[in-house]
Order: C-alpha cells, then structure tokens, then sequence
C-alpha cells in the first residue's frame, strides 16, 4: 500500500465525493487548506501526489481530470454498494442582490502570457485583488469567484473566451464579462482587458502589476459608468 500525504489523501476523497461536477481551485482551498494561506502551486502539488497514490501517472490523466483555469474532477468509476446511489451536487450559482444604480459585472480568471510559469499566481491572484476592489464599492455588484468558477466548470474542457463569457452571462446573470491578458514587454508588464459584450480590447502598461491592478480598476469603473454599459 502507497502512503499519501494527509492533504492529498484530503483532496482526493474530495473530489470522489463530489465527483458529478468540476471543483475549483478556489473550493479545494476552502476544504481542505481552510485558514492557511497557500499558493495555486501548493493545490497542483496535492493532485500530482493523489495521482500519484492512485496510479494516475500517465500523461492523459483518466481518473483525474483537469479544467484550465478552473479546477479538478474526478473522471474515474466508482462501483457504489447496491443500492445506494449518490446523488449528483449542482454547482453553487451565486449572485449578490442588486441595488438600484448597480452594474452586475463578472472576471474571467486573467490570462498569463507573460512566458513566465511563475507568473501563473496572476490568474486568480490577481484577478482576486481586483474583484476584492470593484466590490468594495457600492455601485459595482459581482459575483464570488466560486460562483464565477463554479460555472466556468459546467464547459467540458478548454473553450475559447466567447463561450466562456457566454456560460458566465447565463448562470450568474450578469450584463458585463471583463476578460484580461497580462503579457510582458521588455522591462515593463502589458495588461490588455476587454468588457463584454464589447470586443474591443484597452491596453494598461507599466512596471508593477499590483500599481496596473489598480488602473484597471478605475479604468473599469470609468468605462462602466461613463457609457452607461448596464
């Protein structure tokens, strides 16, 4: 018998007890990390060793599958005792109340197309500290990011933004789909970022990503309001 790590043991029990649905990175980090503050990296650790554990090594994983961006299922069969069925768990929809004046808007995780593998932490991270600052205030209403992921996991597998943005609109009922590419130039970063339904893309340019957040922010709030998109 192979020992599995207590975290990874974690993980996979999980995803087999929720297996009917994609679970997203965010909701793996909520179950099983609770409190602690770890990195995307640490959750891709713990899928590699429960892999691992259960033979899971080749190079197309058939018992756990991964969504780009959004999270892990549990792909294999499981031969459940007669007579007991478990019953599949929808994924979780949420949408904030809407207050008069409001623009109902929603992130896609960012892309990262820096060339830098170590940059990948900008997909949620970053995406996060911006849905963090456009909820603050009282004219924006978003969604939480495991809504936003949870229903990014009902597309079967990799898709291209506009079905993306089309399954978002959908299920949470929102008007508005910011899609972002960060991207490096020489020693500054670029960020492009598009508002949905809109196609058009806007570029943000500078030497720190947490300042370029920042810009975006204001950016998106003076689009929004300015035009009137809602």
């Amino acid at each position: 018998m192979q020992l599995v790590e207590p975290k990874a043991f974690d993980v996979l029990v999980f995803l087999i007890e929720q297996r009917a649905r994609v679970v997203s990175k965010v909701e793996l980090l909520d179950r099983v990390w609770k409190n602690q503050f770890v990195s995307v990296g640490v959750i891709a650790r713990a899928v590699m060793k429960a892999r691992q554990a259960i033979c899971d090594r080749g190079e197309v994983p058939t018992l756990i599958g991964t969504v780009p961006r959004v999270g892990y299922r549990f792909i294999g069969e499981i031969d459940a005792p007669t007579g007991r069925v478990t019953p599949p768990v929808p994924p979780l929809f949420v949408r904030p109340p809407m207050r008069p004046g409001t623009v109902s808007l929603a992130l896609l995780p960012f892309e990262n197309q820096t060339g830098q593998p170590e940059m990948d932490w900008i997909e949620l991270g970053l995406m996060s500290m911006v849905l963090k600052s456009l909820s603050e205030g009282s004219r924006v209403s978003v969604p939480p990011m495991a809504s936003l992921l949870s229903a990014l996991g009902t597309l079967p597998g990799p898709c291209q933004v506009e079905e993306r943005v089309g399954v978002v609109r959908e299920l949470l009922q929102v008007r508005q789909v910011v899609h972002v590419v960060v991207a490096r130039e020489g020693s500054e970063y670029v960020l492009d970022y598009s508002i949905a339904p809109q196609v058009a893309f806007h570029r943000l340019r500078g030497p720190d990503l947490i300042s370029l957040s920042r810009l975006l922010v204001w950016a998106l709030e003076a689009a929004m309001f300015s035009v009137g998109l809602d």
